[in-house]
């Protein structure tokens, strides 16, 4: 009776011990299973702010490409326009240097023409 008591209570020992480790195995295989889930998720979220960053930084890249060809194309119709003014310049004054240069010539010419008169009424009072 007394062995049949020891072994009831070497088997109810036995029992509730397997019972706690099979309690603390599936607490442990929880606690695995939830490091596991959020760990994924936490990855999941790595990625995907890691996705948004290149598509940011992608984004953000096209617009500086687009911002310096703009710049680019600007300069370039600006310069196009300052060369333009340039060469108006340069036109219009060779225009206008040539129209003095022109009376300047007939004056001189008028001026030759009036003094040969001269002369020759000076010489045929002379005369």
């Amino acid at each position: 009776y007394t062995n049949a008591i020891f072994n009831t209570h070497d088997i109810s020992i036995l029992i509730a011990i397997r019972y706690t480790n099979a309690l603390i195995n599936t607490h442990i295989i929880h606690i695995i299973i939830a490091i596991c889930y959020t760990n994924t998720v936490v990855n999941t979220h790595i990625i995907s702010i890691i996705i948004a960053i290149r598509y940011t930084n992608a984004i953000i890249n096209t617009h500086i490409i687009n911002i310096i060809i703009t710049i680019s194309y600007t300069n370039t119709i600006v310069h196009t326009h300052i060369i333009r003014i340039i060469i108006t310049i340069c036109y219009t004054n060779t225009i206008f240097n040539t129209g003095i240069t022109s009376i300047v010539i007939t004056i001189r010419y008028i001026n030759t023409i009036v003094n040969t008169h001269i002369i020759s009424i000076i010489i045929t009072i002379c005369y």
